[in-house]
């Protein structure tokens, strides 16, 4: 399945997958990627929309998985900023304010399942409107 046909269709943020279809990625020079296979079953990890002061994620699941709880983890170098858990039974949106985040930068969201395992893991930029601004003074007027 060509992943350029669907785009019109369904975007690509929300292409529906398909068990037993294969897809691939073909660019304009024609390399073809094969895409990994899709699972029966499974819990996917989306950023819906990203604000300047909260994040947006959309957190869901095939019918075939019982209610369960989830975590979604946010963390920054290293420290964890963010915790923020519900109960998935299809779809759970999750807002996230963007200020739990004190620099800019990359930030790792993990999902977790009702076992605290990890089942998918999102990069987002934050705070890209922050910027550096420096000046600079001579010590003497003229040299």
């Amino acid at each position: 399945m060509r992943l350029t046909q669907l785009t019109t269709e369904w975007g690509l943020s929300h292409l529906p997958p398909f068990v037993n279809k294969k897809y691939y990625i073909e660019l304009e020079n024609n390399h073809r990627t094969e895409l990994p296979e899709i699972f029966p079953s499974g819990m996917a990890l989306s950023l819906l929309k990203q604000e300047s002061d909260t994040l947006y994620f959309s957190v869901s699941q095939t019918d075939n998985i019982p209610i369960q709880e989830i975590s979604l983890v946010g963390q920054m170098r290293g420290d964890v900023y963010c915790v923020a858990q519900g109960k998935l039974k299809n779809e759970l949106v999750i807002k996230i304010p963007t200020n739990n985040f004190p620099y800019q930068g990359i930030a790792e969201f993990a999902l977790l399942n009702g076992q605290i395992e990890p089942v998918a893991e999102r990069l987002v930029y934050l705070h890209p409107d922050n910027k550096l601004n420096i000046t600079a003074e001579p010590v003497k007027k003229s040299f």
